[in-house]
């Protein structure tokens, strides 16, 4: 019966240990740091084995949530991230419709500039800005 109990404790402080520093526990590993096989934690020491079992079972537990934690912890910062892309994107399309807004009416300025350049050309005798730029747009891409 001493051997026994000499063998139950060193499997309990196994046990101990291994749970201490936050092993995953098996009956397997606990047999193996204990020095005993792994059928003598099954048939002699059922409750150790249910314990070990239990262990194993929190300690699983305790690593999914610290992965789940992680996992929220980036989510959460992936979320903000989002939220800033977002907002950068819709600063970008306001200042294009600014920009688009602008150029439409510069364009319509320059129609108008051209408009009255033709009508002063046209007074004077001289040739027209809108005939004068499409020649030179045709001999600028014909060089």
């Amino acid at each position: 019966m001493p051997e026994q109990r000499s063998t139950r404790e060193r499997i309990e402080k196994t046990i101990e240990e291994m749970h201490e520093a936050g092993c995953i526990m098996t009956i397997s590993g606990v047999a193996r740091e204990s020095g005993v096989n792994n059928a003598s934690i099954h048939n002699r020491y059922p409750d150790l084995a249910c314990r070990i079992r239990e262990l194993a079972g929190k300690v699983a537990e305790r690593d999914a949530k610290q992965e789940l934690s992680k996992r929220t912890g980036r989510n959460k910062q992936l979320q903000d991230q989002l939220k800033k892309r977002k907002n950068e994107i819709a600063e970008l399309k306001e200042m294009l419709d600014k920009a688009t807004s602008v150029n439409a009416s510069l364009d319509l300025e320059n129609q108008s500039l051209k408009a009255k350049n033709d009508s002063l050309n046209k007074r004077l005798g001289l040739p027209l800005l809108s005939n004068t730029v499409g020649k030179l747009d045709k001999n600028y891409t014909n060089s």
